[in-house]
């Protein structure tokens, strides 16, 4: 079945059975503290067909997975609940569970599993939610500096920081806390420092991108910053995705 779900066109015949809610339901009823691997990458593959990841979150599923996941810090099935985020159907269903992924993120020591954490919050980009409240009810300004220093995290945690930036910043609020905490400051340090990382590179300049879309921001990037000088050098720059950004 493993095998089978790595193939897109075989992902939406699992529709078709009742595998999709057995396996879920597996995942739920499991005693031990380890899923299965082979039974958690199955649900993985599977939840990146939208309808699969409907069935999955049906009834009370989405609660109990996420229930499963913070109680067991389980990097692997956050993985699944990921996925499931990616679905603009199933987004608003997320926002009950914002506030303990925004807490989590400063107290847990497993990076793996924040990155998840913090893939799920990148996903989230809704109007309900009020981005600014959520980084400073959880102090999360300072954890997301610290994060950003040169070389203190594995690039993935970077990454994916700098992924749910991007999707605050389209907040004006947001925009202007990244100014007004240096969070702008230490996106242009780490860009100087990490030029050679194509992906790191284009999601700073996409949350540059949209903080330079609010008016009140605007100025302050291109008076008190190195961003318009960076953003003119990255012009030229030999990977062709960046020159169009």
């Amino acid at each position: 079945l493993y095998h089978m779900s790595l193939d897109d066109k075989v992902k939406g015949m699992f529709t078709q059975t009742e595998c999709v809610q057995m396996a879920t339901d597996a995942i739920i009823l499991n005693l031990n503290v380890k899923v299965d691997l082979d039974l958690i990458a199955l649900c993985i593959n599977l939840s990146l067909n939208r309808r699969n990841a409907q069935i999955m979150v049906e009834g009370q599923r989405l609660h109990s997975l996420m229930d499963r996941a913070f109680k067991y810090q389980d990097a692997l099935l956050m993985k699944l609940l990921r996925n499931l985020s990616q679905h603009e159907s199933l987004q608003l269903q997320f926002i009950d569970y914002v506030g303990d992924l925004a807490r989590i993120l400063t107290i847990c020591d497993d990076e793996a599993f924040i990155v998840e954490c913090l893939g799920i919050l990148g996903n989230l980009a809704l109007t309900d939610l009020d981005y600014s409240q959520i980084l400073q009810n959880f102090q999360l300004i300072p954890w997301i500096r610290q994060i950003l220093l040169p070389c203190a995290r594995m690039d993935d945690l970077v990454l994916d920081t700098i992924v749910y930036l991007g999707t605050c910043a389209c907040d004006e609020l947001c925009a202007l806390l990244f100014c007004r905490a240096k969070v702008v400051i230490s996106l242009i340090e780490l860009l100087k420092a990490k030029q050679e990382d194509d992906e790191i590179v284009l999601q700073i300049i996409f949350v540059f991108q949209q903080i330079l879309r609010h008016e009140s921001t605007r100025e302050y990037m291109i008076k008190e910053t190195e961003s318009p000088a960076y953003l003119i050098d990255l012009m030229h720059d030999k990977n062709e995705e960046i020159r169009k950004v």
